[in-house]
């Protein structure tokens, strides 16, 4: 008969869950309640592990989270706690993984239970989508098999071949609505409209500085969320009789970086698309810089070129509050089709509502540099990719 998770985790020595902890980026997480919050370069997102009954299966998940978080970045930690959502807990109660499960059912139930899901990832081929499940049972049985986690399962896990997510194939199949833009039938419309665009509504200004920026640059979204105003900087200005040359500092979004604004990359950007960004710095002028956090509302002296639509509603710890002032990932593409809706742009090939997205503008990008003979190395660069082998779609 097992013993009580508290005693085994007295007996081996396991590591306790803490109160708190410091994730690889240097942010402090409270550990105190079942709800941890943590801030990724898409939001701030909060895990609630209150929604797993199972002690077992709940402990090991924090220590897994923790590991995650302290030696690749809140991001991975977040995933892994997703995935076990979508995979395991609409399970739990189909194998009986509940909080009434004995420590000696654990390990047949969770075997199942994981052999149920790659089952049906297998048959809809998508095996890599459990890439991180797998990982966390193999870590598991390594660091505390006496839990219930099986070694002999675990190394069959270990052994098994994953692929990856597969990528590039709207590209490649020109797929209408999430392949590239049609340069000669659909760009046009949206550029015609962007050049025609007026309205002073802040809305609309944000949207036109979306918009621009896609089209300038096809970098991903978090890239745009994390530029401050002071990113746009005018090379020529004081200097009477020039025209003006615009430099942006685009941050790097990379997963060795612990700071989304830790490097930049320096774009020219021309003055035509300059200057919706002028427009948005200007609009965001008499806007303050809100926060929510655990000690009521605060004002940041920062200075984010996309505002969220309204400050957050739920607090945040005052570690993350430098990514709750800045809106979801999700926004720019928000912005983007409330652009297309407003001005009723329909696609000439399909002649429905174009379908807009950044990682359409990021396709579009590359083609166009591609059918103009750009090499894989100028291609790398221009998309901020660090091998260029992730281009292989576009050629």
């Amino acid at each position: 008969m097992l013993p009580p998770l508290g005693e085994q985790i007295s007996t081996y020595g396991w590591r306790a869950i803490p109160e708190s902890f410091v994730t690889r980026e240097g942010i402090l997480v409270d550990c105190s309640s079942d709800i941890w919050t943590f801030a990724i370069p898409r939001d701030v997102l909060r895990c609630n592990f209150g929604k797993v009954a199972n002690l077992r299966l709940r402990w090991s998940l924090m220590r897994r989270v923790i590991h995650c978080a302290e030696t690749v970045s809140s991001s991975a930690a977040v995933l892994l706690f997703n995935d076990f959502k979508s995979e395991v807990l609409i399970r739990v109660t189909e194998f009986e993984l509940d909080g009434a499960c004995s420590g000696e059912l654990f390990s047949g139930r969770l075997a199942a239970l994981m052999k149920s899901a790659i089952r049906d990832a297998k048959s809809k081929k998508k095996l890599w989508s459990l890439y991180r499940l797998i990982r966390w049972y193999v870590w598991c049985a390594a660091s505390f098999p006496e839990m219930g986690f099986l070694i002999s399962f675990a190394a069959t896990l270990d052994g098994m071949v994953i692929p990856g997510n597969p990528k590039g194939e709207a590209v490649r199949d020109e797929d209408p609505d999430a392949g590239p833009l049609d340069l000669s039938l659909e760009l046009p419309l949206i550029v015609r409209a962007l050049h025609n665009d007026r309205s002073g509504k802040y809305r609309h200004v944000q949207e036109r500085a979306a918009v621009a920026l896609c089209i300038a640059f096809g970098r991903n979204p978090a890239n745009f969320i994390f530029l401050d105003e002071g990113d746009l900087t005018n090379l020529t200005q004081g200097i009477n009789g020039v025209d003006p040359c615009y430099q942006l500092a685009m941050p790097r979004i990379k997963k060795r970086l612990l700071n989304p604004r830790q490097d930049f990359q320096l774009e020219s950007i021309e003055a035509s698309f300059a200057k919706h960004l002028l427009e948005l710095i200007e609009a965001n002028a008499d806007r303050p810089v809100l926060a929510l956090t655990d000690r009521g509302l605060t004002r940041s002296d920062m200075r984010p070129l996309f505002r969220r639509p309204r400050c957050n509603q739920k607090p945040v710890p005052e570690s993350v509050a430098h990514r709750a002032i800045r809106p979801s990932v999700s926004f720019i593409n928000t912005l983007l089709k409330s652009f297309v809706k407003r001005h009723e742009i329909l696609s000439p090939s399909t002649m429905t509502p174009l379908v807009v997205s950044a990682r359409r503008f990021r396709y579009t990008l590359a083609t166009s540099l591609v059918d103009q003979g750009i090499s894989r190395r100028e291609l790398a660069r221009n998309l901020d990719h660090t091998d260029s082998r992730a281009c292989h779609a576009c050629y």
